[in-house]
């Protein structure tokens, strides 16, 4: 039969590698890529089967998610499983060039309620007390996931220079807790934006005022972003992205930072300091991934199963992206270009000697 000669030549070609994988049949066929696997695929049909012999990490998250494609195992073990299917396919990687992505209000929009708009109580299961949906700052890997979104709001606030008195904008401001810290430790005169309705009618609810002019002479300004590993801006390895657009953020765009500095400095800033933050992004999201798993159960029944099967794959393959330097995350501080400002002092000191993060915002 066709598809067992192609299932032979698949398990022919992984044996090599030690894959720790035990592969499963719709017809109560089992081998295993290794001795004493840690991770069981079940393919239910002969239909499903052309997932698997030629797997990228779309392709195998597709399949995953429409259940074409059952997994087993712990979630770390079965990303690094899908890696090295991945890594070692018979198809050599094919490398596109960046896409050029027409953005308007109303595609923005849309976008930015597929990937938030789930319902607050879903994203309430797996982020911190606080809902702070960006990466957390960790002073040691012991840190818990609390602490880090609080020093990551302080770091931020302190490397503004925020002081009493002083206007925040935040522009993405999520769930306002940026805006609630800025406001209640730092006395300043908070506004926050955001497309998400759902994240609006809960920010609004903390805490928001009227619109307040952008950056003036003087001031400071920063985007933290994430950022792509690739100089190209193109792509991440094994389509990982083309997961991401599926399912996950339609349309997205992620620029390498080389990218997002020509931009900032073209609309006349200027970039005064640069901090990667990967690490502490691939921490945050070990946090997220292992709550995520906890609250399976429920999460499943606020989400539906698809969503949930997207969604767990998606936080664990971020884990892994950013450990594996596929993604980064940078904060860059900038300040008007021409202006002559000296809001930011000479040296990086005063970014570690402002106020410390208390346990509760």
């Amino acid at each position: 039969m066709f598809w067992q000669r192609q299932f032979d030549e698949f398990v022919a070609r992984m044996g090599g590698q030690r894959i720790p994988l035990r592969l499963r049949l719709w017809n109560g066929f089992e081998t295993a890529l290794s001795e004493n696997p840690s991770v069981t695929f079940t393919v239910p049909s002969a239909a499903a089967l052309r997932h698997l012999i030629r797997p990228t990490l779309d392709t195998l998250g597709r399949a995953y998610v429409e259940g074409k494609l059952e997994v087993e195992g712990k979630l770390a073990d079965i990303l690094q499983v899908a890696v090295r299917l991945a890594a070692h396919a018979d198809a050599a990687p094919t490398r596109r060039a960046p896409r050029m992505l027409r953005h308007t209000r109303v595609s923005d929009a849309e976008v930015i309620g597929y990937h938030y708009d789930v319902s607050n109580q879903f994203y309430a299961l797996w982020l911190d007390p606080s809902m702070v949906y960006s990466c957390g700052y960790f002073r040691s890997p012991q840190d818990s996931l609390e602490a880090a979104q609080i020093q990551k709001i302080d770091h931020i606030l302190v490397k503004l220079g925020v002081k009493p008195g002083d206007r925040l904008l935040d522009i993405g401001c999520g769930w306002g807790a940026l805006i609630m810290r800025a406001t209640q430790k730092f006395g300043a005169k908070s506004v926050g934006i955001t497309l998400s309705r759902n994240q609006w009618e809960l920010a609004r609810e903390r805490i928001f005022k009227k619109m307040r002019d952008l950056l003036e002479d003087g001031g400071t300004a920063m985007n933290h972003g994430i950022t792509s590993g690739d100089p190209e801006s193109a792509q991440s390895p094994f389509d990982a992205s083309d997961y991401i657009e599926r399912y996950v953020f339609p349309h997205g765009e992620l620029p390498h930072i080389s990218l997002t500095l020509k931009e900032m400095c073209a609309a006349g800033l200027e970039p005064v300091d640069v901090e990667n933050l990967r690490r502490h992004y691939a921490l945050t999201l070990t946090h997220w991934a292992e709550r995520f798993e906890s609250a399976g159960q429920q999460l499943r029944q606020i989400a539906g199963d698809k969503r949930w099967r997207i969604w767990r794959m998606y936080l664990a393959g971020c884990a892994y992206a950013f450990a594996h330097e596929w993604m980064a995350l940078h904060q860059i501080l900038a300040v008007k270009a021409g202006s002559g400002s000296d809001a930011v002092p000479l040296t990086r000191d005063y970014m570690y000697s402002g106020p410390r993060a208390e346990t509760a915002i």
